[in-house]
């Protein structure tokens, strides 16, 4: 039996990456509310990041209750 690596933090991101546009696209949500960009930086609107985070903690919590490390 082979040993996989998790790596949780990018496992998590991912997840609520994709958890949050499938949320944000369901309120029909254009990019400008999603993404805001200052200079050459591109970051999540304030109400794009509270939903980023929280579901980053449900799906961080989940792979650690689970040990898939």
């Amino acid at each position: 039996m082979m040993d996989i690596k998790v790596n949780i933090v990018e496992l998590a991101s991912e997840l609520a990456n994709d958890r949050m546009f499938e949320e944000l696209s369901r309120e029909y949500l254009s990019e400008s509310d999603i993404y805001k960009q200052d200079s050459d930086v591109v970051e999540y609107t304030d109400y794009a990041q509270k939903v980023f985070n929280n579901w980053y903690d449900y799906y961080y919590n989940f792979i650690k209750v689970y040990k898939i490390d």
